[in-house]
């Protein structure tokens, strides 16, 4: 940043400029300040040149001419070439060349393939003008040598046996030939030792010269590039941009940066608890959380997500309400497995992923002594309201209906044994058998269950016992038998304890 030059490594022909030939591991100091730019031999251990701020050019290394000090010794520290007016320069593996701020072209050092641009294959110990004015910049490399002048034309001399110079042939130059056009950046230009390569303004790779080992990229080694050919095209060598932005709900995407031109990008989407992955808008639309995207151009993809509504444990919470807001489990209707489920839990106002333990032993509590409390208090008041309360539970029932059942049935069949008189009453007592079998296949009406008949006390009948009807009286079970002849009026019930009929208007 403040204009100094640092060097490390191979010394032997005190390219480092530290004054010495010793190989340097660490780096030292070679100009303090003021360089603002430095151009190195593209092969061997060569020599450097600095551009300094005041347009002055120094150089250090092996001569030769390299150097254009008008000798051809080797130079241990920084030796002035020039005083000024320098704009551009670059070292070339046995030659160096330099713009002066008349963008006129110089040269010197050896020049065995033409490279020094003048002519001749004569070696230069001091500066040779190539090119009087309008030169934009130049570069160098082994034994050959480019430049652009101010309308936009490339130019090349030197070496060419490989078709390294572009211009269509492999006949060395010794004067600058016409290979391009077009404007191209000097930066963005590179001459190697056998071949060439650059990039245009539209961003497109060139290439010309030797192929051989596929180092032109352009999938053969076995016919040389005598002219610039493209090697990959401008949207090729640019990579594009992928952005990804995370939607609400989301917990986070990835796949988002630089890409390959055409290249399939991956990216995956991942929902935060509560939501599901919906899907990819904007310039590329897919339902697939983790999809490949096509890098044709800069892309930027949006992630949505939406709430999941589904209820995995039916407690009446979307799996949203639960992951997002209550911290709940969507796959266990009671997450703190206190007994009170997590809907509820909600409802109350309560955190269904805390167990309220304290709270369900109050409730517990509480109905214990409401259930106890209501057992004696109701108890008491069925004892007291006999019409509206059965005192047998349906168990109690059902066993007396089959035990009782058979017995009853059979008293019936011998009703007509239990009479005393040959009155009317004696005439259904004897027909009872008769009786009591039609009675059976009447549609007559009669109560389902217990009730309780005043007077009478508790009585019980339902489809298969009637026309019988289960009296509880004195805590004793008997039977009661309907009779249905017109003679006995309204005595319509055979009493078989008290061996005699009555109705139930009898007190």
């Amino acid at each position: 940043m403040n204009g100094s030059v640092w060097g490390t490594g191979r010394n032997i022909r005190g390219i480092l400029g530290d004054g010495t030939t010793i190989d340097r591991n660490a780096s030292i100091q070679i100009i303090a300040s003021g360089v603002m730019d430095l151009s190195v031999a593209k092969r061997g251990d060569n020599h450097a040149l600095f551009l300094m701020s005041n347009g002055s050019l120094w150089g250090i290394g092996i001569n030769q001419g390299r150097l254009g000090d008008g000798t051809s010794l080797p130079r241990y520290k920084p030796i002035r070439i020039r005083s000024s007016g320098v704009e551009g320069m670059s070292a070339g593996n046995q030659h160096s060349m330099y713009l002066d701020q008349n963008g006129s072209l110089w040269s010197m050092g050896v020049n065995t393939q033409g490279e020094l641009g003048d002519g001749t294959t004569t070696q230069r110990l001091s500066p040779v003008q190539v090119a009087v004015s309008g030169i934009a910049w130049v570069t160098t490399s082994y034994s050959t040598s480019f430049f652009m002048d101010s309308g936009g034309t490339l130019w090349g001399m030197g070496q060419n046996n490989l078709g390294q110079l572009g211009d269509g042939s492999t006949t060395i130059r010794l004067s600058p030939a016409q290979v391009l056009s077009s404007a191209l950046s000097r930066r963005k230009f590179s001459p190697g030792v056998s071949n060439t390569m650059f990039i245009k303004e539209d961003g497109s790779l060139w290439g010309m010269g030797q192929t051989a080992n596929y180092r032109m990229g352009d999938g053969q080694d076995t016919v040389d590039l005598l002219v610039p050919t493209q090697i990959l095209s401008g949207a090729e060598t640019n990579p594009r941009l992928l952005t990804l932005n995370l939607g609400t709900g989301g917990a986070s995407v990835s796949g988002a940066g630089k890409k390959d031109f055409n290249a399939g990008a991956s990216i995956s989407a991942t929902p935060s608890p509560g939501y599901l992955f919906s899907s990819w808008a904007g310039d590329f639309i897919s339902t697939d959380a983790n999809a490949s995207v096509t890098m044709n151009a800069n892309k930027e993809v949006n992630a949505t997500f939406v709430q999941d509504t589904a209820d995995n444990d039916g407690d009446g919470l979307t799996n949203y309400r639960e992951l997002a807001q209550l911290g709940s489990d969507p796959d266990d209707n009671d997450t703190d497995g206190d007994g009170l489920g997590d809907g509820t839990e909600d409802q109350l106002g309560l955190n269904p992923a805390v167990a309220d333990t304290a709270l369900m032993s109050y409730f517990a509590n509480r109905e214990d002594t409401a259930r106890s409390e209501g057992n004696a208090s109701g108890i008491a008041y069925v004892q007291a309201n006999p019409a509206t309360y059965s005192l047998y539970s349906t168990s109690e029932v059902k066993a007396t209906e089959v035990s009782e059942y058979a017995r009853g049935y059979a008293q019936g069949l011998t009703v007509g044994a239990l009479s005393g008189t040959r009155t009317g009453r004696e005439e259904v007592s004897t027909e009872g058998v008769s009786s009591v079998r039609a009675f059976t296949q009447q549609a007559r009406p009669h109560t389902r269950g217990w009730y309780y008949q005043p007077q009478w006390g508790w009585l019980f009948t339902n489809d298969q016992a009637f026309p019988y009807v289960l009296r509880v009286r004195d805590g004793k079970l008997e039977w009661l038998f309907f009779g249905d002849s017109p003679d006995l009026g309204e005595a319509s019930f055979y009493d078989e304890a008290a061996k005699s009929w009555f109705s139930p208007s009898d007190p």
